[in-house]
């Protein structure tokens, strides 16, 4: 039996991403730019766990579905923050969060596949954003406005965006 057989590669067609920009305004006369990615900045470095940063969207839903950045890396080298937003609900739907997962700072899309089934969230969706001093490039889905990430960032930077 040979031992280097050729294995089975999974090939998936290429998938069309729309990217969308957006400008961040800055109302402060006295500064260059925004403080929306600092403010943000530092509040990610003050939460330590991903279940801090989970805003329930509606009180009274029996779903109780929650948006939360789950993953975050800043990078020097273009002086911007990218994130993974989840749109999550206690429904049985897909993929599964565990409680461990909520546990820790940052935890990304192939974690939630990978964790073992002590449920506590359930994935409904996903999308990126990435936020310079000037610009947020994001791929939420053209569907949805820009209105359901700026609640997030005011709620969670406790800033008005």
């Amino acid at each position: 039996m040979p031992t280097n057989a050729e294995q089975p590669v999974s090939i998936s067609k290429p998938k069309t991403v729309t990217l969308r920009a957006f400008e961040i305004k800055n109302t402060a006369l006295s500064k260059s730019s925004s403080e929306a990615k600092a403010d943000l900045i530092a509040r990610l470095s003050q939460v330590k766990q991903a279940k801090d940063r989970c805003m329930l969207l509606n009180p009274e839903d029996p779903k109780q579905e929650r948006d939360v950045l789950s993953y975050f890396k800043e990078s020097p080298v273009t002086d911007s923050v990218f994130c993974t937003m989840l749109r999550i609900t206690s429904d049985k739907e897909i993929q599964h969060i565990t409680d461990s997962l909520f546990e820790k700072e940052v935890f990304s899309l192939d974690d939630i596949e990978t964790s073992h089934l002590d449920v506590s969230a359930i994935c409904k969706g996903h999308y990126y954003f990435c936020m310079s001093d000037d610009f947020l490039v994001t791929n939420l889905p053209l569907n949805k406005t820009i209105v359901r990430l700026q609640t997030y960032l005011s709620w969670f930077t406790n800033n008005e965006l």
